[in-house]
């Protein structure tokens, strides 16, 4: 029998108030994988893998022909192997130890009401992912998973900051609200391209969480002036200033080992 994919998730918080405008609250949310399913590949088993080539690839740096290039190696299965080519695929449960992905996260958040024609809002949240991977289901993912790449996770921290508010007694009727808000950069990791002993194409992380991305930092800002019509209606306008800063701050690039290896592939787009 298998069992489906589940999790467990725990929450608990607390709220309290400072003042008659102001309040403050603290949560932690904690969360747990389980039950994963992996699929088999019965046609070629890991013990398959018996034929081995190396490739040549260069150190962290990615520059051809340094003393930090190194020799890697790459598995196939050959095609002498009786059921070389062959689809015969099964489902299993995921005992493995490494099925049950984790994530903390702890937040907290001071706000202030609208009073005295201002109001604000800090928060603050630090989560800690430790991601799941399924066992390995050939020869150079169970290699790679030992060295840090592969389909490992490494345990990731990531941080977010946010602060708004707004003031509404401003000369001539103005009101203004602003925004900023930090994350932490993502973390990227290094793949390279390999042939193997067939002459096919492999692409392998060789290294989880390579590096990690800048931070982006927004800041959003906006003034806003109402006017008065006949009957009670009334009209507003606005003037919005997004991504103040004009920060494009880069938030993907190329993993891929080789001359075009961590170029930006998106940014935050400028003002």
């Amino acid at each position: 029998d298998l069992r489906g994919p589940g999790v467990d998730e725990y929450t608990a918080g607390v709220d309290f108030g400072i003042s008659r405008v102001v309040t403050a609250s603290f949560n932690y949310v904690h969360k747990r994988d389980f039950g994963n399913n992996v699929e088999l590949d019965l046609a070629e088993p890991l013990e398959a893998f018996t034929h081995v080539r190396f490739g040549t690839v260069p150190g962290p740096h990615n520059i051809v022909g340094t003393g930090d290039d190194a020799q890697i190696p790459v598995f196939s299965v050959p095609r002498s192997y009786p059921t070389f080519g062959q689809v015969i695929e099964r489902t299993v449960q995921d005992e493995g130890p490494f099925q049950h992905g984790k994530y903390h996260s702890l937040g907290m958040i001071l706000n202030k009401q609208n009073s005295n024609g201002w109001s604000g809002l800090v928060s603050l949240n630090i989560d800690r992912r430790d991601g799941p991977h399924d066992s390995p289901i050939d020869a150079n993912d169970a290699y790679y998973n030992n060295l840090g790449g592969g389909d490992v996770e490494v345990p990731e921290w990531n941080y977010s900051f946010r602060m708004s508010g707004t003031y509404s007694r401003l000369p001539w009727g103005l009101m203004y609200g602003t925004a900023f808000s930090y994350q932490s950069g993502d973390y990227y990791d290094r793949e390279v391209q390999l042939r193997n002993a067939l002459n096919s194409t492999v692409n392998l992380i060789v290294k989880d969480n390579f590096g990690q991305l800048e931070p982006v930092r927004i800041w959003d800002n906006r003034v806003t002036k109402r006017f008065s019509l006949p009957r009670g209606q009334r009209i507003e306008a606005s003037l919005d200033i997004f991504n103040t800063l004009n920060t494009n701050a880069v938030t993907e690039v190329e993993i891929r080992n080789g001359s075009d290896f961590l170029p930006p592939q998106q940014i935050i787009s400028p003002r």
